[in-house]
């Protein structure tokens, strides 16, 4: 008679558990702030002890981040795959609308998340750390196609890729904080629409 193999069960079990631990925790830090939640706090509220908590998250910042936010490296390659279609600028704003989509698909739990990281310095600051990574990566992806304009494309790339980090997060403010009931990808299509690359970038 075989033996049943339970491992995947107990994994799927394990990965629920940790979703319902960070749901959790990331209601308590929109309601009550981020520093005002401690680990116990969300231990009590979960109905686990402290020491159940350490072993799905390290720490409280590890809750909130976890692995929810795109590498750098995901975000180069979803890039790479959009610049075969369109210019430099319609593909940076395709790579962030493709994000944004699927945050939509959970709107609820991401506006808790965005509303959390942007009122709490600690993880404003690691967040930046996060986008400051995406734009190393995108930013040479860029200069590669704009080299043959002139010698400054480094600096361009940057600046090119700064604007569209910066109209992602203008867009996400406007999303999460807002009473504006639109969905994320059409205020991020609104946002991009108010910047015009001259000459264009292809």
């Amino acid at each position: 008679m075989a033996v049943a193999d339970t491992s995947g069960l107990r994994a799927r079990t394990r990965e629920a558990l940790k979703e319902s631990l960070a749901e959790t925790a990331i209601e308590l830090f929109d309601e009550r702030g981020y520093d005002q939640v401690t680990v116990n706090d969300i231990a009590t509220a979960a109905e686990i002890s402290t020491r159940s908590f350490f072993r799905y998250f390290p720490s409280k910042e590890d809750v909130v981040f976890g692995s929810r936010i795109p590498t750098a490296e995901k975000v180069r390659e979803a890039f790479v795959a959009k610049l075969g279609d369109t210019d430099i600028w319609s593909a940076l704003h395709a790579t962030f609308r493709e994000g944004s989509i699927w945050m939509e698909e959970d709107a609820a739990s991401w506006k808790r998340i965005m509303r959390v990281i942007t009122h709490t310095g600690e993880l404003r600051a690691k967040n930046l750390e996060k986008h400051l990574a995406w734009s190393a990566a995108l930013s040479p992806e860029v200069a590669r196609r704009l080299e043959a304009h002139d010698d400054t494309a480094d600096l361009e790339a940057r600046a090119v890729v700064s604007a569209a980090l910066g109209c992602f997060e203008v867009a996400l403010s406007q999303w999460a904080d807002s009473e504006d009931a639109r969905p994320l990808p059409e205020i991020i299509d609104r946002v991009f629409a108010f910047i015009r690359i001259r000459p264009p970038l292809d």
